[in-house]
């Protein structure tokens, strides 16, 4: 069996199979006769079969006599709001919500802008059954369907309604969006003990500066060199002085030599 769903909201069905222009047109009918004629906004969602139930809901308000102003694409939220803007006598939003494509939807709303409850829809539903429906006669039918956009009043309502520079400030919704800080690391315990005993640790390591200092003064000369490298500067230039002391000793002592053993042999002879 093919579905067709009739609640106190509306009906809904798949277009084409159970949703057909011709059901379209009998429950406007039967709405605009509920109503009796009156004034009565309709809108729609984007859905490929919106245009044809529109003109399908369109003739058969038409037919009933009813004044029809037309929305076109609009949130149903925004048709409520605008029955009371536009002192309507309700409104059919043509939309099957969260069902898939090929569905679609008669959401019918009453003078307050709200749903009709369940004895409103028995109601509605005797009509549509019967199909006994207000018929307008030629001089009846209105020539011409007025258009409004509710949208910019429903969305200056909503302004007024919330504090808006607050949400932008809490949320940045439409600014910049800036990054979230990094979270912190937690704080690593501490020991009371090694608490009381860290400012003796500390006047200790900052003494070791000066200790070093000292130490530094003790071991460097006035040319800036460290003492031990200036004496071993010293000792190896002693020992290059005895060297060439040595050297030049050496020819002497063999230049007396000579001459003595020369004398020795004069002697002799």
């Amino acid at each position: 069996m093919k579905p067709l769903k009739i609640g106190i909201t509306g009906v809904r069905g798949i277009v084409g199979e159970t949703f057909t222009p011709e059901l379209a047109v009998e429950f406007a009918q039967a709405f605009g006769t509920y109503l009796d004629g009156g004034r009565i906004l309709v809108c729609r969602d984007t859905r490929p079969s919106g245009p044809m139930i529109r003109s399908a809901v369109l003739a058969g308000l038409l037919a009933a006599g009813c004044e029809v102003v037309d929305l076109g694409i609009c949130p149903t939220p925004s048709m409520q709001l605008a029955i009371k803007w536009l002192e309507a006598d309700g409104g059919i939003a043509i939309t099957a919500g969260h069902n898939p494509w090929r569905w679609n939807a008669l959401k019918f709303v009453r003078g307050d802008g709200l749903y009709l409850n369940p004895t409103q829809a028995e109601e509605l539903l005797d009509i549509f059954h019967q199909g006994e429906f207000r018929k307008a006669t030629w001089q009846g039918i209105k020539s011409s369907i007025a258009y409004d956009d509710p949208i910019p009043r429903h969305i200056e309502a909503l302004r007024s309604a919330f504090n808006v520079s607050a949400i932008l400030a809490q949320n940045n919704t439409f600014g910049p969006k800036s990054q979230p800080a990094a979270p912190s690391a937690p704080a690593a315990p501490v020991d009371a003990a090694a608490a009381d005993a860290a400012p003796a640790e500390a006047t200790t390591a900052d003494a070791a500066p000066a200790e070093a200092a000292t130490a530094d003064a003790a071991t460097t000369d006035t040319t800036g060199q460290p003492a031990d490298i200036t004496a071993a500067n010293g000792a190896a230039a002693q020992a290059s002085a005895e060297a060439s002391a040595a050297d030049s000793a050496s020819p002497a002592a063999d230049a007396a030599a000579d001459g003595a053993s020369a004398g020795d042999a004069v002697t002799a002879n």
